[in-house]
């Protein structure tokens, strides 16, 4: 089965990653990950689900991984959502 990544999903990784942070692709994994890991040599991750369009509900299986790990999964949809985010990241740490 082929899996399709969202098409704001590279521009919200380089995002992070202009942020300093570390990204690797997991939307290969159809939901069993969330659709990358972000992180800094420091410690701090982050497991993103990128969502676009009408395609906005998380799958039951990105309900289980947000509800196992609450702590540190964020949803994004849209780069501009994107920047908001890390900038509050950014300011709590």
């Amino acid at each position: 089965m082929k899996y399709k990544k969202d098409t704001n999903h590279n521009a919200i990784a380089y995002l992070f990653q202009s942020y300093g942070y570390i990204v690797i692709d997991t939307s290969w994994s159809r939901g069993k990950l969330l659709d990358f890991i972000a992180y800094k040599r420091t410690g701090e991750v982050w497991f993103v689900e990128v969502k676009n369009g009408a395609k906005k509900k998380l799958t039951d299986d990105e309900m289980l991984f947000f509800s196992n790990h609450p702590e540190r999964s964020i949803s994004i949809h849209s780069t501009d959502e994107a920047r908001s985010v890390l900038a509050h990241i950014e300011a709590r740490f």
